[in-house]
Order: C-alpha cells, then structure tokens, then sequence
C-alpha cells in the first residue's frame, strides 16, 4: 500500500513522493498538515492527495450504505441519485454555451472515484437552455485519469467543446479533452503541458480560453497553470491546431512565483493572462497583488508585467481565514466586454476589506480597464452587505456587453456563517465603469460542508464558480448544500440559473404577519409573507424568512414555487411575479422559549430592476406567554469504550413526565479521529435526530478538560450560530446540529434517552467520558 508525503520549504509543497506502509485508515494520521490553508496548491490538488492516501489503504470502495433516490430537480445539474457512497461532494463549477441552447457543464466530482479509479470530474449538458441536465458520468478512461479543477472552452465555429483537468497518475499533465457533439461525449485527452514526463513537476490550477473574434488567431486555444517544480510559477502553451497538440514544450513561463491564473481573449485577439502573487517565499503571502501579461501575437511572447490590484490580504493565496474553517483564496476572475468599439477589461476578487476586523473577513472587489489593460482602475466593493462575499466571478451576454457577477454571500446570516448565490446585474457606463442594479438571491441558505466526505480534504468547499455568455442572457452555475441523503444532512450539488441581462423596471415589496401574533410555549402560529409587484413582471424572486433565536420555522410553502427550510431559514423561489400581482408564502412557526417577544425577519429580491429597496424587507413580532421549567440530566463519569466499526447506544434515564418544548444534549469525548463518528440522539418515543456525522476530519475529541463531567462538553442547541459542520475540533462551545432538536418537541421526556455513536473507520478507537441533557417542558 501506498501513501503520498509531502516535503516542505517554508510554507511550500515541494516534491510528492510515494512511500510504503501498512494498510490505515482512511487517512494518514498527519493529514491535517496536507489540508493547511498554507499549502498554495488548489483546492483540487489537496483533494487529490487525500482521495490518493484514501486509495492507499482503501483497497476497495467506500461502503456503501444507501443512496438518495429522485430525478434531478429543476435547477440541478448532477445527478444526486448516483450518490452511492458517502462520497458525494459535486462543487467547483465550470460553464458554456455551445450554441443556441446547448449547454455544458463540469464540476469536481467525488463519486465517480470509486473502486480505485482515476477520476474525479463530472460533466453533464443541456439541450434546452439549462431548463433540465443530463449527468454525463465520468470523463474517458486514460493513462494519467482526471482529477478535477474542471475549466470549459468552448469554439464558436467549429462547436467544439474543451475541458481541461488536473492530471490524476503522475500530476504532470494537464488533461485536455475534445467533445464534438455538444459535450455528450468526449475524445482521449491531449497532454496540454507537454515536455514534463519523469519530471515530478505537479502541474495545478490551470485555466483555458479560445479565441472566437473574427480574423487572426481565431481558434486558438489558450492555456495557464501553475507548475509547482518545487515552486508555483506561472506559465502558458497554446494549440492552434484544434487541440490535437499543445506547445511550446515546457510552457512559456509568465511568473516566478503565484497562482490562480485567468485568461480571457480581447476582440483584438490579445491574449490576456490574470494571476495572483505575492512577496513571500515562493510568490506566496507578504505584500500580495494580483497582476496581468498580454500577448499581442497570439500567445508567441509577452509584454512586461503590470499591476492590476493591490491586496490587503498577506497570506498564502490570499486566503481570508473564513469562519467555519473552509479554505479561499483571492484569485482573479476576469471578462472583457465583447464590443469591439470598447473591449474593456474586468476583473474581481476577494480581499478582505479591514485586516484588523475578524467579524467580516470577505469582501468582492472589481477593477476595470479601459485601454487594454495598461493603467487600472481603484478598487470598488461590489456589495457592501453586511457578512462575508467570496468566491466571485464574472461574465458578459454576448449582445448588449451586459454583465453579471456571481459570488456567495452571508448577507442574510447575523452569525457570519450560512451561505446563499447572490448576483448583480449591470451596465457598461461610457467611461468604462459599470454601474449595477441591486443584488438578488439564487440559492437558499445552507451550512458550510467541510471534512465529511472522505476523499475530500477536510478544508475545501470549492475553489471557484463560472458564468458563460449567452445572446441577451447569462447562464451560471455553482454548488450548494440544500439537500442531505442517507449519509449526511447536507451535501454539495451543482445547480444552475439562466438570467437575463436587461431586466425591466419593478418596484417589488414584501408585508408579513403572524396569526395568532400571541402564543404559548411550544405553541405554533403561521406567518404570512406577501410579496407584491406593483408594477413590472419581476423575475427570479427569492423570498427569506430568518427566525430569531427562540423560535424555529418547521414549514413553508407557496403555490407554484419551492421552499427550503431548515429551521432557522425558509428559502422560497418563487420564480416570476407579474405586474400588479402577488404571491404568498406561508409557513409554521414554533417557540422553543417559554416567554418574550421574537420575530421573523423576511427580505424579498429580484433579478429585475427594482432601485426601491426599502420595502423589501418586513418582520412579524409573536409573543411567548406562559409558564415552563428547565431540568438538566447527567449520565455522571463514564468510560464508554467507542471500539472500531461498532455502534454503541449510551443510556441515560429521565424519571420526569412532560410534554417537551426544548433538548439540549452535551457529550465530552476522547476520539482520535473526529471524521469516524456519526452521533444521534434517540428519545423514548424512538425518534433519531442526528447530531454530527463525519465531521472534524483527522481532528480529536468532542469537548475539552478531563474526559468525564468535569471537562467542557460539546453543545448542541437548535439557537447555536455556529452549524456542527462549520466547527473544528475539539468542538469547544455549541453548535447547532445536523437534524433539528425541536423534532422531539411535545413528546414525552420520561424514560430512558440514548446518545448513539458508530464508528465507520478502523485503527481510531475512542473512549465517551460523559453524557448530559437539558430538558425544558
């Protein structure tokens, strides 16, 4: 069996070399150091290295224990159904328009390396403009595989589609597939990086563009990479022969030193080639700027260097240390505007807007240029909510040099932690900056997902999204974690929108209400969210409903629309509402508190231009009157052997009769292995609420201080900020859970409460020390 090592100078990765070892878990007990926001290599590539050591010491495939059954929904893009395993991560998103309404799509693809294979990419198409998709399975088999890091180009003239890929085998290739039929079906792949065979150099973080301007070079394929030989440097080929071959053989190198490379093609078939870098040892952290390299004879030489952005950020990638522990980076993402008359230059990225603040450490930027890249512009915030934006991309329709960023944002969590797509529209102004339409919400609000699937780094939740050009719409796609399976609660999918880029003037509102507005404790009300067009037909609405510690949303609906709820949001598309109409949204509402006041906050959005923003937004006061106690429960000092593979139920007797209104459960344990455990809790009546599964990665313990009474558990409250899939071990604090404990509300406390625990992985036993519960009825 084998095991990747890692060498390191400094904080850079500098050769990979594989070493002999007995048969271990599902991970080598020093893997957290591979999954360190230090390393520079992609996301991808620390995935790799982890699926590899899985591999290793995994000789068959994960078991499998279920899978989720359904067609893809309306706006997915995988196939969650194919989810066999819990290796069910779809994230890392790229995007194109073929033509007409052809589109593809390719994504970091977990599932498809089972039993040992060599992939890690998923594909799928759409015939239809995006309205449904077909998962496409896995890439051609080949010598070197694929392993993710997925980017789509596409030829204009010929239809010919291109994805490029991380190599899997030796990672001294980057992967270039052809599709000539739409993206149905893909040829062998092409060694885009030639010239690096023997050489142990890992070839990282590439991006390709074609050239599809009329006149000289149209057609040309163009390609960026990060070559890590030891350290990360810049460099570019080129095929102009339809991707049969790519040259020259080595690269051209662009930069000593960075990472995070973008290329985009100007109307004038100038070659433009984005990257970050910094000052420190390898190009990595320090003095951090984000820098640019043209080409004007179609990729043959490039000019001199010239500063695009200066960043605030002085750490390696520029990674903005993101609450929930997900790695991110400040890479640039770059579109040119297509009009010929005024090929402007865009680019955003991540920084963090005040170093010396913790509580929002993620901010998108954008700088333009106006003469092909030579002199730019000073920063500006694209949205200045409240909470962390990352993550952004940006794309243009094809007619009218309309744009769209996409991005991730908490605007709509005060904990800084859950996450929703958020977009903005906008216009090309005649000096060149834009000037953008409000933001509007894509996805509901989900949990970060970090360290659960197992062949997943326990840091990553993507690296980057795309949008793809249409005639007077955008298509975009990226992940989020709206659905659970019978593996885990939360999970990535690829969904997707199509937006139109010249949307007509709205003036949307929002009004809610609660009935009955005063109730007792543990009792329901129904809140009532009307959202209003008065006029125009606005599109793309998304309503949110937030409830206020205390209360937790258990339903929610609207005619012909969808919701998501997940106690503390209710998500609603509602799709279109026409001029002079309404739609609304009704959802229950229960109070896990025994008196005061507590509301419900609602804020509506629209793809449409709607300026008047401030009756979008609405709330609903309920009141808690009556009477309750609270009671706390300790199993008191344990020695619970937690042994391998094995499933132990630890009792623990309530002698007190009463309906429930609110469970807090609280457990200090020793474990070697965080990711090994799945936790319930199971109440008399025989209902199971998950509590953490899969979590922590190679992290120990739930808890800190002696493993018995006296240490400090872990909490877990439904009111927590923080999700148990965004905490780091040891866990310290409360978090809120993976199942929702008002579940058990109104059942009857007395008997005999079970903390259940399974062990999935070998070589990690554990020892539970204590079991506590907080019962108010």
């Amino acid at each position: 069996m084998y095991v990747i090592k890692q060498y390191r100078m400094g904080a850079l990765a500098l050769l990979l070399s594989f070493t002999a070892i007995a048969p271990a878990h599902s991970g080598d007990p020093a893997a957290a150091k591979f999954d360190s926001a230090n390393d520079p290599r992609s996301n991808a590539a620390l995935n790799l290295e982890h699926a590899k050591r899985f591999k290793a010491s995994n000789s068959s495939q994960v078991p499998t224990f279920g899978s989720q059954l359904g067609p893809i929904a309306p706006d997915g893009v995988n196939n969650p159904a194919l989810d066999a395993t819990a290796q069910d991560t779809q994230s890392e998103t790229t995007v194109v328009r073929v033509s007409g309404p052809n589109l593809v799509a390719a994504f970091n693809d977990s599932g498809s390396f089972i039993g040992g294979s060599s992939h890690f990419t998923g594909f799928a198409y759409s015939s239809d403009g995006g309205k449904t998709w077909t998962d496409g399975g896995t890439l051609p088999a080949s010598a070197e595989g694929d392993a993710g890091d997925p980017v789509l180009a596409v030829n204009k003239t010929t239809g010919h589609v291109y994805l490029a890929t991380l190599g899997f085998n030796t990672g001294e290739n980057l992967q270039v597939f052809k599709s000539t039929d739409m993206g149905h079906t893909w040829g062998a792949p092409v060694n885009g990086t030639p010239g690096y065979a023997g050489s142990g150099a890992f070839q990282d973080k590439e991006w390709m563009e074609v050239d599809n301007f009329a006149g000289p070079g149209n057609g040309n394929i163009y390609l960026c990479w990060t070559r890590f030989n030891p350290n990360g440097d810049i460099m570019f080929t080129r095929s102009i022969d339809g991707g049969a071959s790519f040259g020259p053989s080595g690269g051209t190198l662009l930069s000593t030193g960075g990472q995070g490379c973008y290329v985009v093609v100007s109307p004038n078939h100038q070659v433009n080639v984005f990257y970050y870098r910094g000052t420190g040892s390898g190009g990595q952290g320090g003095d951090n700027k984000l820098w640019l390299r043209r080409s004007n004879d179609g990729g043959v030489t490039f000019g001199a260097e010239v500063q695009v952005a200066d960043l605030n950020t002085t750490t390696t990638n520029g990674n903005l240390a993101l609450a929930g522990g997900l790695r991110s980076n400040s890479f640039p993402h770059a579109a040119v505007s297509p009009r010929a008359s005024k090929p402007y230059l865009y680019v955003v990225y991540n920084d963090d807007p005040n170093i010396a603040d913790p509580s929002d450490n993620g901010a998108i930027y954008m700088v333009y240029s106006t003469d092909g890249g030579t002199t730019w512009s000073v920063p500006k915030a694209i949205d200045n909510s409240s909470g962390d934006q990352f993550f952004p991309t940006i794309g243009f329709a094809e007619k009218g040099a309309r744009p769209l960023i996409g991005y991730y944002s908490r605007s709509l969590d005060p904990s800084n932690s859950w996450f929703h797509r958020r977009s903005r529209l906008g216009v090309v102004n005649a000096d060149g900056s834009l000037s953008l339409h409000p933001s509007f919400q894509l996805s509901p609000n989900t949990p970060v997902v970090i360290g659960q699937d197992p062949v997943i780094n326990a840091t990553y939740m993507g690296d980057y999204d795309q949008i793809a050009p249409g005639d007077a719409q955008v298509y975009t796609t990226w992940a989020d974690h709206r659905n659970g399976n019978s593996f885990h609660a939360h999970q990535p999918d690829v969904r997707s929108a199509v937006i139109q880029v010249n949307p007509v003037l709205v003036n949307l509102s929002l009004l809610t209400s609660a009935t009955p507005s005063t109730i007792s404790p543990g009792g329901t009300t129904t809140v009532k969210a009307k959202v209003s067009s008065a006029s125009g037909d606005s599109k793309d609405v998304f309503v949110n409903l937030r409830s206020a510690p205390g209360l937790t949303i258990e339903s929610a609906s609207v005619p012909s629309g969808t919701c998501n709820v997940d106690g503390i949001f209710a998500d609603c598309h509602l799709g279109k509402v026409a001029a002079g109409g309404s739609r609304t949204i009704s959802a229950v509402v229960r109070t896990t508190e025994c008196s005061g006041v507590h509301r419900i906050y609602g804020t509506v959005s629209t793809s449409s231009r709607d300026p008047v923003q401030n009756d979008n937004k609405s709330s609903a006061a309920l009141t808690v009157s009556g009477s309750c106690t609270t009671t706390n429960y300790s199993t008191g000092n344990l020695a619970v052997p937690l042994p391998d593979l094995t499933t132990v139920d630890t009792p623990l007797n309530v002698p007190d009769s009463g309906p429930l209104l609110k469970v807090i459960p609280s457990f200090r344990l020793n474990h070697t292995w965080d990711a090994d455990l799945r936790i319930y809790l199971v109440s008399p009546t025989g209902t199971i609420v998950e509590l953490s599964t899969d979590n922590g990665g190679s992290g120990d313990n739930y808890g800190t201080g002696a493993n018995d009474c006296t240490g400090t558990p872990t909490v877990f409250d439904d009111s927590a900020a923080t999700p148990i899939t965004a905490g780091v071990p040891p866990f310290a604090g409360t978090f809120k859970p993976e199942g929702t404990l008002a579940t058990f509300a109104g059942e009857e406390s007395s008997g005999t409460w079970i903390l259940r625990i399974t062990d999935v992985f070998g070589a990690d036993p554990g020892t539970l020390g204590c079991f506590n519960m907080t019962l108010t009825k």
